[in-house]
């Protein structure tokens, strides 16, 4: 299960005795992990025997079979980046005694298995662990799912902050340029912001840009909310920024790329009517990002899109072949801010 169907089900289910963690995202391992440790009373850990890779199923049994100590209520056992769920041949008797003791793990004890990616879910000890007990499975994060259950509100909340509606929408909009999506990266962003704001509630998007800056996909958005604006020295001062920070032209081409053929989809799919929640839905965005690129295609004709992308192949070709340099993109930059 998601993340959110997860937590609701941990509330649900106190006495669980068995969890499975695992999945792209880490962050929502180590939540999941920590809350289940709260929930016992053991917020520090300090009660949790470690076992890590691949350990024997024989010393696990013997180790939840433990009473548990004097100064904790539970014998607590957590295998670490366990490999019991990837593919493995053969059969292996110590497993399936150890799969026929899962639902018989006694009162007091638990056993929690965290591992990075997607368990062999046709495994009879999966099967096992998913029917005793709890598993988490914490997909790899995108654009239109990296909120769901109310991440970003939860971390505000905890801040006793809370973003404009331009701060929302820039932190959205850099989110969605993200190749790769890391929560732990963005929960280090919201405490940089928290101290920079010290005792003002509200974060604003001008905040975002102070902060934020080192972030690549920050300078790349700024290029690009530049371009949108139709603001030619901008665009290229940060273009130029880029390149001398080290960013690969290919890389650059392939930002802008990405962005003129969402600017042409959007007015693709608005010549047909389709606006609002649907438009974010077809181009996979969050309904704020998909109401900005809305406005900002909007200022720009299909003409100019469908030139931009023929000068970006070229651009691309040319770069890649090492025949052209950065000259090559601050024309197509003037031609699409000029719309």
């Amino acid at each position: 299960m998601n993340f959110s169907s997860f937590m609701a089900a941990l509330r649900k289910k106190p006495d669980t005795r068995v969890f499975l963690l695992s999945g792209e995202e880490e962050w929502y391992i180590q939540y999941a992990y920590k809350q289940i440790l709260k929930l016992i009373g053991d917020d520090t850990g300090s009660g949790v025997d470690t076992v890590e890779g691949a350990a024997d199923t024989d010393d696990l049994i013997e180790m939840l079979e433990t009473a548990p100590s004097m100064f904790t209520s539970m014998n607590v056992v957590h295998l670490k980046d366990t490999v019991l769920f990837k593919k493995q041949g053969g059969s292996n008797k110590k497993l399936e005694r150890f799969i026929r003791y899962i639902p018989s793990i006694p009162e007091g004890s638990l056993l929690i298995m965290t591992m990075h990616g997607k368990p062999d879910k046709r495994r009879k000890l999966y099967k096992t662990v998913e029917k005793a007990g709890l598993v988490l499975e914490s997909d790899e994060l995108k654009p239109w799912n990296w909120n769901d259950g109310g991440w970003l509100e939860d971390r505000l909340r905890n801040m006793g902050k809370s973003f404009d509606r331009n701060a929302y929408t820039y932190f959205t909009s850099v989110i969605g340029m993200m190749k790769s999506i890391s929560l732990s990266l963005l929960e280090r962003e919201l405490e940089k912001l928290d101290i920079y704001t010290g005792s003002r509630k509200k974060i604003t998007a001008e905040d975002m840009r102070m902060v934020m800056s080192g972030i690549p996909e920050v300078s790349a958005f700024a290029m690009l909310d530049a371009i949108d604006t139709h603001n030619t020295a901008k665009a290229e001062a940060l273009l130029l920024r880029q390149v001398r920070d080290g960013t690969y032209l290919p890389v650059l081409i392939g930002l802008i790329v990405r962005h003129v053929r969402q600017l042409a989809q959007t007015r693709c799919y608005m010549s047909k009517g389709v606006r609002g929640r649907a438009l974010a839905t077809k181009l996979k965005l969050h309904p704020y990002v998909a109401e900005k690129v809305a406005r900002t295609a909007a200022a720009f004709s299909d003409d100019c899109l469908r030139h931009a992308m023929l000068s970006l192949a070229d651009a691309d070709y040319m770069a890649k072949t090492g025949r052209g340099d950065i000259e090559l993109l601050e024309i197509v930059i003037l031609k699409l801010c000029r719309g």
